[in-house]
């Protein structure tokens, strides 16, 4: 590398136009081929046997595939209902871009059989509800109208002045309609009233299901499909005051989470790249040599965004992390290169003079740290967890371009950024009285160290690992929160497993054995959708449509001139005042009465007072019609399901489903290992979210330890080869083993448990400071003593490097996807124990054997 280096200084513009060119073409490339992916399960082998499983019921089932979740919160039930139909219609419009779309309340068939699913008590309640409306509903429905809905009141009025209890949806109704009629006098009307039969019920939610068509020429096909979606909901008439319509399900999870990981590795590239230059600043205190280590890790970062284009075509959850990682280990060669050619310049070396010193001493150095850095992130390359693997190829390819652009582009930078004073003070990070004293303690410290890791090793035990994807997602973003929230009210389920089988009387057989296990608690087969005790429910919708017969059947009278709607508000006006009291319900109605009468002074047309009564009448009138529909249910078989719903337990191939979910919150990687050992102990070929995280769980685990031993047995050989000394080889393995074992304890004790993101911390330590411990062993070689490698530039570009690769890093725990927070946590934390380790520990132990052994020179 020495002619090369010579040569890129010799011909500074020539060299870095090249490296421009490449550079320019690499972001070219990039903008316009480098995409995201956010499916775990694709991060991993198509030969795994869940894949496998899963691909069969996603044949079986593909309506479940990419599909988006809209949910409609409102303050009444009739305006979610009514806004729901509404979407539905919209998305149903544009079948080239929504499919499969699925609200159950929105299908005539519940709306006729809904009280078919109420358990008999739960019905048994709804009609008594209903028989105390009955007079209202009656008179309503025969007089639908200013004075029907007064005449209402007044039924309420007089019990209340009697002493009866009021229902609590009373309160609820006098409250919406005194809002009602004040937001016609404000000139902003409210559509907030939902009728007198859901008037006592909590904000309404409904919840539609829809497949979105994804085009995948597109970068980012799930950031395409939101935003189409987002745009059919802007529409004017689904914007209602107290409505909010969130988005969740695999494509906007997806899409936030794209996108969470693009701010944060932009947001931790920017601020690892200004602590690195702020690091840089203080140490060299030139900007000669701070502008070369900058603009070299900067082409050499575009070449490797250029080549992860090229190598793997996308960027996933694990491998984005790779411009971090790439700033803390680009930089390491610079640094070294750096500060050895500054202490040729202060010895007296000219420019060309220090290149050639710089490129022939470290040239070895930085190649072989390039080397054993590369095949531990080549170590991940035959794992089966392709996240992994296509780390692992960015990486080892990424640090062949940081060493080539440490031979090339920084000696030209040198060249270009002129002559720097070589006396400049640099400041030292360890003083003599630190390397003193480390090298008249050694003894005591390698005890102290060999105690310490014992110790740590007790605290590690066994690591934790979170299986969960969901953990690791942007917890505050709109679709984990919305997922999250449905969860919780039992709207959807986390986990749950799901088996095929070939006919409805082995899912009714095998829904019977699963629900005996104490870890399963619901289970849903095709015989679930079936209403049971349908006789004792029909028998009681008989008799309350007995009894509300004449609500049913009431004929409207004629409708009102605005003379007798002006009277009614006054006779109302007149009966309200006559009230005792002062209870929320009399403040209520006179709040109402107030505000009618305003309605009636500030438009002498009548119109507001007509549009009132319209708002008022339309849900009363849609209630009737609903429980007309509600009372005519009639026997229920499977045959007579609407294809919708059959369709979510009958495959497209007859397959029938079975979903059992967990009787408690799997709230660990413990509790869902018992769910899913329990459901495969009667389902073998289970599949589902649970099982599916569980298995990528297990096959993450198993990718990282053969990636960590394939990395290790490597490394030791090729150390052994190329240093020739199976002493050396153990010192520079020696801080990474002890900074593994130290960084699983911290981990421990901080209550920080592995996740499919922060895994890569383990096996990355190996690859992360392998080349400090290889830098010092070296220049221990080409010294007399530790003490002297202790006064050289070596350590303080160690701890340079590593202080570099802490600001990355760090930068890396800021962000809101809790995956790379907790991997630039982790790594954090192992950068700090390799520092340690390299700094500390390694002069402690080579100073040792050469007290005791002898040394090994060069």
């Amino acid at each position: 590398m020495t002619d090369i280096a010579v040569f890129s200084a010799r011909r500074g513009w020539l060299t870095l136009c090249c490296a421009l060119v490449f550079a320019v073409a690499s972001l070219v490339f990039v903008a316009t081929s480098l995409q995201f992916n956010s499916d775990k399960e694709s991060l991993v082998a198509e030969t795994a046997p869940f894949k496998q499983r899963n691909a069969a019921f996603d044949q079986a089932f593909p309506q479940f595939l990419n599909s988006l979740i809209i949910v409609i919160d409102a303050p009444t039930s009739a305006q979610a209902q009514d806004l729901a139909e509404l979407i539905s219609l919209k998305l149903e419009a544009a079948p080239d871009k929504y499919r499969n779309i699925y609200f159950a309340e929105g299908d005539p068939f519940f709306r006729q059989n809904g009280f078919l699913y109420l358990s008999p008590e739960e019905l048994e309640a709804r009609v008594d509800l209903l028989a105390n409306a009955e007079p209202a509903l009656a008179a309503i429905a025969a007089n639908p109208t200013l004075k029907g809905v007064f005449d209402l009141l007044g039924l309420g009025i007089d019990a209340r002045e009697t002493g009866e209890t009021l229902p609590p949806s009373f309160e609820r109704l006098t409250s919406d309609l005194a809002t009602l009629a004040l937001s016609l006098t404000t000139g902003h009307p409210s559509d907030h009233f939902g009728g007198f039969l859901e008037a006592g019920e909590e904000p309404q939610r409904r919840v539609i299901t829809v497949q979105p068509t994804l085009d995948y020429s597109s970068q980012s096909a799930e950031r395409a499909a939101v935003q189409d979606l987002r745009r059919l909901l802007a529409d004017p008439v689904f914007q209602k005051v107290g409505v909010r319509v969130r988005l969740t399900g695999r494509v906007a999870l997806a899409d936030d989470e794209i996108w969470a990981i693009q701010d944060s590795v932009f947001l931790a590239g920017i601020l690892s790249t200004l602590v690195a230059g702020a690091l840089l600043g203080f140490a060299l205190r030139s900007w000669r040599l701070i502008g070369a280590i900058l603009g070299t890790l900067f082409i050499g970062l575009i070449w490797t965004m250029g080549y992860a284009t090229l190598s793997v075509g996308s960027l996933n959850m694990i491998s984005a992390a790779v411009v971090v990682l790439f700033i803390g280990l680009g930089i390491d060669h610079s640094i070294h290169v750096s500060l050895r050619y500054r202490e040729a310049r202060q010895t007296g070396d000219d420019h060309l003079d220090a290149v050639r010193a710089a490129a022939h001493e470290m040239g070895g150095a930085v190649a072989l740290c390039a080397t054993t850095s590369a095949i531990a992130f080549a170590a991940f390359i035959p794992t089966e967890y392709r996240g992994l693997a296509e780390l692992g190829m960015i990486a080892a390819g990424s640090l062949f371009l940081a060493f080539v652009a440490s031979f090339t582009v920084l000696p030209a930078l040198l060249t270009l950024f002129g002559e720097d004073p070589a006396q400049d003070h640099v400041p030292r990070f360890i003083g003599d009285a630190t390397s003193n004293w480390l090298t008249g303690h050694s003894m005591f410290l390698s005890v102290g160290v060999a105690l310490a890791a014992l110790i740590a090793l007790a605290i590690s035990g066994q690591p934790q690992f979170d299986f969960s994807t969901l953990a690791i997602r942007d917890a505050g973003s709109e679709s984990v929160t919305t997922l999250l929230e449905l969860q919780s009210d039992g709207v959807v389920t986390d986990y749950a497993a799901d088996v095929l089988v070939n006919t409805i009387e082995e899912a009714t057989t095998l829904a019977s054995r699963l629900s005996r296990l104490p870890e399963v608690g619901e289970v849903i087969s095709p015989t679930t959708y079936v209403p049971s005790e349908q006789g004792l429910k029909l028998d009681i919708l008989s008799d309350a449509e007995g009894f509300l017969w004449p609500a049913l059947t009431a004929i409207p009278g004629a409708p009102l001139t605005n003379d007798e709607r002006v009277h009614a508000v006054s006779q109302f006006a007149k009966t309200v005042s006559e009230m005792t009291g002062d209870d929320i319900i009399a403040q209520n109605f006179r709040r109402l009465s107030a505000h009618l009468v305003a309605l009636v002074e500030e438009d002498p047309s009548g119109q507001l007072l007509l549009e009132f009564e319209a708002r008022v009448s339309t849900p009363l009138l849609r209630d009737v019609d609903r429980l007309r529909d509600a009372l005519s249910a009639e026997e229920v078989l499977f045959e007579d399901l609407p294809w919708a719903l059959r369709s979510r337990v009958i495959g497209t191939d007859g397959e029938v489903r079975v979903t059992a979910m967990s009787a408690a919150p799997l709230l660990t990687s413990t509790d869902l290992e018992a769910f899913v050992t329990a459901v495969r102990s009667v389902a073998p070929e289970a599949t589902g979210r649970a099982l599916t995280e569980a298995d990528v769980g297990g096959l993450v685990v198993q990718s990282f330890y053969l990636a960590g031993m394939l990395a290790f047995v490597a490394i030791a050989i090729l150390l052994l080869i190329v240093l020739r000394s199976a002493v050396d080889a153990l010192l520079v393995l020696a801080p990474l083993a002890l900074a593994t074992c130290f960084t699983i304890a911290s981990a421990n004790l901080l209550g920080v448990s592995f996740n499919f993101a922060n895994i890569i911390v383990l096996p990355l330590i190996f690859g992360l400071g392998i080349d400090s411990g290889i830098h010092f062993v070296l220049r221990r070689r080409h010294e007399t003593n530790v003490g002297i490698v202790m006064q050289s530039s070596t350590p303080q570009a160690i701890v340079l490097s590593a202080l570099s690769t802490i600001g990355a890093f760090s930068a890396l725990s800021l962000s809101r996807h809790w995956g790379l927070a907790s991997m630039g946590l982790l790594l954090t934390i192992a950068i700090v124990w390799v520092i340690f380790c390299t700094v500390i520990v390694l002069p402690a132990l080579i100073d040792w054997r050469d007290r005791h052994f002898g040394t090994a020179k060069a």
